[in-house]
């Protein structure tokens, strides 16, 4: 009979992901643990290895700069190798990497300055593609990857900084168009993330007579053009664009009505305001456009007031979402689509700035988690991955949230007596690595496994304690079966942490609490009125392993 229930248990974790959340209104996966662990001391001793850059993964390899120098990994400490030694003598500090028909592609300082690079993995195959800029630095920006090529500006050290593309062969590599003769185009507060938009890249640039306004490349001198002179009289200041259902969004400024929403289908004709928003000056750009779905997102500071707007596309779909601070501007902040859903910060002077999840609904609009109670969350470095966000709190430790209340929390306590600084998540299938900082180490690698369906020990006992398996660690149901809550006792001596979770029999996790060593011995009180009658599970993990304790619940 004990075996049969445990079949039945890992059944469910290892088939059932998906559980009706009304407050999403759709399907979504149930809260998911992790499994934490440093990957690699990249570089021995306290001096970590962190470069601040981002990675990219190209099938089952994450590349990533580390130690001045690009690293490879799939996960495990043996597979966590230099590529390429590329700048013996100096500082390599390669960044902007981008996966070009899987072959990695990045800009690195070399022998020859700092240039653009592709690798293949190998260290042989990590090479030069060309000397932009012989005897100086080409300084590649801005690389965006279009019908198979790769687009970046750069200087030869005779033009200034112009559109460039590459398929990265020294031949292929090479200068798109000269915009502007006389000092470069490239505008430097662009974010130079081009938009693609039916295998053509846009951009800002200027020609020395226009300003700065929309262009458009497809990679040959003559398809590259000015899309139009949006103000006639200066420059649109636009700083990103965005494409959704076939036509570009970005806010500029005509010189008429401000800085507003724009749209173009790539034409002079089909390119024109959206909406004014503000009558006699236009808004305030507050964060990066962000396109959820069939809607595009931004945060703007409109008649003096910072909230959350959207657009279909259509005067009449662009409009506040929802007015979230009654009393003054909520300032969403670091925009991030995760699935259906935008998730963002956001200030109201009940629960100060927390995180919050829009469906583009004013009902939908809501409060994810106060992460601090009676004061504000600094949340940082919101990085979508697997369906899931992934950020962190206060400078410190590594947290996850699926949009639930119960679903956000911290996955890893990696610096118990310190801030760990959790930095840069990059996924690679359902890894998610960063970097996160302890004394001893520096910064180093570690990564975030998804154990749902982590293993308790195939003769753990149902009953109370089993304490035969794990001597050190003890569970004590006060009263079982139960009625209205579940009182526990739990002991842990061996130093570390201790987790305890409430789960369905099903495997789905209702609750999850960290007790820290000191507050050793616990009692802890779980409320189950609102619960069905039926079987639940405390689950206790500690570093000696998982114990599971069965509850029956009656009415």
């Amino acid at each position: 009979m004990k075996s049969d229930f445990y079949r039945n248990v890992w059944f469910f974790n290892l088939f059932l992901f998906l559980s009706w959340n009304a407050s999403l209104g759709q399907l979504q996966p149930v809260p998911i643990n992790y499994n934490v662990s440093l990957v690699k001391d990249i570089n021995p001793g306290s001096g970590g290895s962190f470069s601040g850059r981002d990675g990219v993964a190209i099938g089952n390899t994450l590349y990533f700069p580390a130690s001045d120098d690009v690293w490879k990994t799939t996960g495990t400490e043996a597979s966590t190798l230099r590529v390429k030694d590329i700048n013996p003598d100096g500082v390599a500090d390669p960044n902007a990497l981008t996966d070009v028909n899987g072959t990695l592609f990045f800009v690195a300082t070399g022998s020859s300055g700092r240039e653009i690079y592709k690798s293949d993995g190998t260290a042989a195959g990590t090479v030069l593609i060309k000397d932009i800029n012989p005897g100086g630095n080409a300084n590649p920006v801005s690389l965006s990857v279009c019908n198979g090529l790769l687009f970046f500006f750069a200087d030869n050290g005779v033009d200034g900084e112009e559109l460039w593309r590459t398929d990265g062969t020294s031949a292929g590599t090479l200068m798109v168009k000269n915009i502007n003769k006389n000092q470069g185009s490239r505008v430097p507060y662009f974010n130079g993330r081009m938009a693609i938009l039916n295998n053509v890249a846009y951009f800002v640039a200027n020609d020395g007579l226009t300003g700065d306004e929309l262009w458009r490349t497809d990679g040959t001198t003559n398809g590259t053009y000015l899309v139009k002179d949006i103000n006639l009289t200066g420059s649109i200041e636009t700083l990103d664009l965005v494409a959704m259902n076939n036509m570009l969004y970005f806010l500029a400024d005509d010189g008429i009505h401000g800085t507003e929403l724009w749209r173009s289908d790539g034409t002079t004709i089909g390119t024109s305001l959206v909406k004014d928003l503000q009558q006699n000056g236009g808004v305030t750009q507050e964060s990066w456009l962000v396109v959820v779905g069939n809607t595009l997102f931004m945060s703007l500071l409109v008649n003096g007031d910072i909230e959350l707007y959207k657009s279909d596309g259509t005067a009449a779909g662009t409009m506040r979402v929802k007015n979230i601070n009654a009393s003054g501007g909520s300032g969403p902040q670091g925009l991030t689509r995760v699935g259906s859903h935008l998730f963002f910060t956001a200030y109201e002077p009940v629960h100060g700035r927390e995180l919050w999840k829009s469906d583009g609904t004013a009902s939908g609009t809501v409060l994810v988690k106060d992460l601090t109670i009676n004061g504000n969350s600094n949340i940082e470095e919101m990085k979508e991955a697997h369906g899931r966000l992934f950020f962190t709190l206060e400078s410190d430790e590594p947290h996850v949230s699926n949009g639930t209340a119960g679903g956000t929390k911290r996955i890893a306590n990696i610096y118990p007596s310190g801030s760990a600084v959790a930095r840069t998540y990059m996924a690679m299938g359902t890894q998610v690595f960063f970097f996160a900082g302890t004394p001893g180490l520096g910064r180093e690698l570690y990564k975030a496994v998804p154990c749902n369906f982590c293993a308790v020990p195939a003769n753990a006992s149902a009953n109370i304690i089993a304490q035969e398996l794990f001597p050190n660690t003890e569970i004590r149901v006060l009263g079982n079966p139960v009625k209205e809550s579940i009182t526990v006792d739990i002991l842990s001596k061996d130093a570390g942490p201790a987790v305890l979770e409430l789960l369905t029999n099903t495997g789905i996790i209702l609750e999850k609490r960290q007790i820290h060593p000191d507050d050793m011995p616990s009692r802890q009180v779980f409320d189950v009125i609102g619960q069905p009658a039926g079987i639940f599970m405390l689950r206790m993990k500690t570093s000696q392993g998982d114990k599971l304790v069965k509850i029956a619940k009656i009415d």
